[in-house]
């Protein structure tokens, strides 16, 4: 149990230009954290067309995908599809054919980011005794 004090401010700076250290903390802060959300490549032109689909203006829709090397060319007749088939035709051209992580899914790089809960052992001791106080 070595508690550490971690700064909670509701509009943090990330101003790098403060100080030497302040530039090399928050440049690798920024980084790490950048790596940790991994946000995914938007196709916008194929979130164009989806939307004009979704509002009505359209029933077909031609899709072009890229996945990794491959350039994909289909024709969708999202008439044919369920809800959930036919949002996942959409979040797939969205998002280039690559799917945000599942809930509870670890990200591949962590960087100087430690995980603390759940599932370490710090916090599975923390649960046991917090119970224990019930």
């Amino acid at each position: 149990m070595k508690p550490w004090l971690i700064e909670i401010n509701s509009s943090p700076s990330l101003d790098r230009g403060t100080s030497d250290l302040d530039n090399q903390i928050k440049t690798q802060l920024i980084r790490d954290t950048i790596d940790v959300v991994d946000p995914p490549h938007i196709d916008w032109s194929a979130l164009y067309d989806i939307c004009r689909r979704r509002l009505g203006r359209t029933k077909k829709s031609k899709c072009k995908m890229n996945l990794g090397s491959e350039k994909t060319e289909y024709t969708v007749d999202y008439r044919k599809l369920t809800d959930r088939d036919s949002l996942n035709t959409d979040l797939r051209r969205i998002l280039c054919g690559r799917l945000p992580r599942f809930y509870g899914q670890l990200p591949q790089k962590m960087g100087l980011y430690e995980r603390l809960a759940p599932g370490t052992q710090a916090y599975d001791s923390l649960i046991k005794s917090s119970s224990k106080c019930y």
